[in-house]
């Protein structure tokens, strides 16, 4: 993971350097875009067949795109801090609102997250998310994190 110390770093940048998560718990692959003006990012990730969310007798587990897009907004928080010259912040996900699982990804294929944070209130933001691949939409809801300097004690 890049630490303050380090200089901004530019996008297309691999998750690795962005989020704690190491495989086979890392599920996206780089922070594509940012703009912080409108408040938005955008990851890739690829469904792999070895990934613990795939099952070969029932298939895949739905949290696999909460986690998607959870993860994204993680290695945004990565990627501001680090902007910033700060030390990413911890979060985690507290809730999620509205999702609507349309479909499932292909497995290998390129998925795209697209996030937009749309309300804030300390600690607390609310992330709309929005999964697709080759076009068509996967998955799409609000995402409740939490994000702050230390885990509350």
């Amino acid at each position: 993971m890049v630490t303050m110390t380090d200089q901004i770093i530019s996008l297309p940048c691999e998750a690795e350097r962005l989020i704690p998560h190491r495989l086979a718990m890392r599920l996206i692959d780089r922070l594509v875009a940012r703009d912080r003006q409108q408040m938005t990012g955008c990851v890739e990730a690829r469904l792999a067949a070895d990934s613990i969310f795939l099952d070969h007798d029932q298939g895949l587990m739905a949290e696999y795109l909460i986690e998607l897009a959870a993860q994204g907004v993680a290695a945004i928080n990565g990627y501001d801090c680090i902007c910033a010259g700060d030390r990413a912040k911890v979060g985690f996900l507290v809730g999620v609102d509205s999702w609507q699982c349309l479909a499932l990804p292909e497995v290998e294929a390129l998925i795209t997250i697209e996030l937009q944070k749309t309300f804030s209130f300390g600690a607390i933001k609310i992330v709309h998310g929005a999964i697709s691949q080759h076009g068509r939409m996967l998955a799409q809801g609000d995402l409740k994190v939490w994000e702050g300097d230390e885990f509350p004690g």
